[in-house]
């Protein structure tokens, strides 16, 4: 024959302790305060959002077990009612904390999945246009090879490459015309890079004049161009060899950097 195990839920352990404690003080019924501090110690401990303020919750029953032990001490003291009215007090603030941390984690969380819907829409925009989003700790960086852009020591974009980069621009203003909270905040940031041929001087004011180019470009098409910067680096930050026709190729570049979002405005 099995033997019956009798398991006792959290909420009837307490009221076990409570029965105990209660017993220690002779038949003094406990005050009102003390009941009171129970119950809501009860509710914040049963509420399945205690999770979020475990350390709360603990602080709370420390000072159950203090307003207890005065019962236990002196049933009638005005210090057994005074404990007992600390201890509602602390039940309650760790049981409202923890629905503000739930409700919190619950907003990120639902942040969290918007920003991977935007970032995939993008992607699979760029993707359609042989570009590459790449997230780095200065923010999403998407390079646009200038080989085909502009001309030989010239700022002017070709005309054949004006369909590409309008299909760049619409690609990064559907993301910021959202206006998800996610998106909030997100600058943009244009680095025109050269390659090695020139001189520094000339180099560095090239650079900066295409990624200017780009960013009249982008205001053209929707775009704001007061929340759009730009930067020429010159021959800076080579991502392959000036030594070879094509990796000179490679370096004569635009970078779009969209930075982490902050609160603020969006880029629209």
């Amino acid at each position: 024959m099995k033997r019956m195990v009798s398991v006792l839920t959290p909420p009837a352990l307490a009221a076990l302790a409570f029965g105990v404690l209660a017993g220690c003080a002779g038949n003094q019924p406990p005050p009102t305060e003390l009941r009171n501090a129970r119950a809501a110690y009860h509710r914040a401990a049963s509420d399945p959002v205690a999770q979020y303020n475990e350390s709360g919750l603990i602080e709370s029953r420390q000072a159950l077990d203090v307003a207890e032990r005065q019962y236990e001490d002196s049933p009638k003291s005005q210090e057994t009612k005074t404990a007992g009215y600390v201890a509602e007090r602390q039940a309650q603030v760790a049981e409202a904390n923890a629905r503000t941390s739930a409700a919190t984690q619950e907003q990120l969380q639902k942040e969290q999945r918007l920003a991977g819907k935007s970032e995939r829409r993008a992607d699979i925009a760029l993707e359609r246009l042989g570009l590459a989003a790449k997230d780095e700790p200065r923010g999403t960086v998407i390079t646009l090879p200038e080989a085909n852009m502009f001309d030989t020591n010239k700022a002017v974009i070709r005309p054949e490459a004006k369909a590409r980069l309008t299909e760049v621009a619409k690609a990064v203003k559907s993301v910021a015309e959202e206006g998800q909270p996610q998106d909030q905040g997100r600058t943009m940031t244009l680095i025109g890079y050269t390659d090695s041929t020139g001189s520094d001087e000339r180099n560095a004011t090239l650079s900066k004049e295409r990624s200017d180019a780009v960013r009249t470009f982008f205001g053209e098409h929707g775009l704001n161009e007061a929340k759009i910067q730009t930067e020429g680096r010159g021959e800076a930050d080579p991502v392959a060899d000036n030594g070879t026709k094509e990796g000179r190729a490679q370096n004569r570049r635009v970078e779009i950097v969209i930075s982490p979002p902050t609160h603020g405005g969006t880029m629209k």
